[in-house]
């Protein structure tokens, strides 16, 4: 075999295997860590770009550099094997940041929905609090204080609490389990909220008839992802399920 055929069979060996491996990440991307257009409104574009040029450009070029014909099999193992721990460092940082950054948990706090990453809710002891539905992401209501009247005494005790417990574990407020409660105990609230956002989405020029119609649907409510780095509307169920989404601005 001559050094170009050589080089181009682990080139091509090599680039199969890594779009094998993307595969497998882009499934996961889209339909689990980053679901109904967590990828555009969290960001998950960032750590993405950083995985596909670590698995399809930086280790099939490294390949394509090392591998000679003039070298004993014992030496282009030794750089193979180079190349692929390289390659498998750089990539695991790129998945690394895929997973620290992803949505943990969704949480309904003052007529909107933020997301709650897993490092901002790494020392709270209560983690049952964030269970849900295996196949999205967790959506939870949480109270806001804000809308709370501080001359009531048990309004203030409760908000004392909160802010307490907010401090004391570096949660944000919107992750704090004692501010949760059941999404059927807010029906009424999430109805209007649910008008607002569709009147929004109406009066919005980002968005046409096709996608409001989506969203649409009986016993569905409709409020918006207030992300990172842009917005989304998430349509859900009384039970917290997701169904649909509509992005972006």
């Amino acid at each position: 075999m001559t050094n170009t055929k050589k080089r181009l069979y682990f080139f091509y060996a090599h680039l199969g295997i890594s779009f094998i491996i993307l595969l497998i990440l882009m499934y996961l991307i889209f339909y689990r860590w980053y679901p109904h257009d967590l990828f555009y409104t969290s960001g998950g574009w960032h750590g993405t770009k950083i995985v596909f040029l670590i698995d399809m450009i930086l280790g099939p070029m490294l390949t394509l550099i090392v591998t000679n014909s003039s070298k004993k099999n014992s030496e282009l193992i030794r750089d193979l094997c180079f190349c692929a721990i390289v390659q498998i460092t750089a990539l695991g940082y790129g998945i690394s940041l895929l997973v620290n950054t992803k949505p943990t948990v969704l949480s309904i706090h003052s007529g909107a929905i933020h997301t709650i990453q897993q490092s901002q809710i790494e020392k709270i002891p209560d983690k049952n609090a964030f269970k849900g539905h295996s196949n999205t992401p967790p959506l939870i209501y949480s109270d806001d204080i804000s809308r709370y009247d501080l001359s009531l005494p048990e309004f203030n005790a409760k908000a004392n609490a909160i802010l307490k417990y907010a401090a004391d574990y570096s949660a944000p407020m919107h992750a704090v389990p004692i501010t949760f409660d059941s999404l059927n105990n807010r029906t009424e609230e999430l109805r209007l909220l649910t008008t607002k956002s569709l009147n929004s989405i109406k009066q919005s020029h980002n968005y046409n008839n096709r996608q409001l119609e989506l969203l649409q649907k009986e016993n569905w409510f409709v409020l918006e992802i207030d992300g990172s780095f842009k917005n989304a509307y998430l349509a859900f169920d009384q039970e917290g399920k997701i169904h649909e989404s509509i992005c972006c601005h």
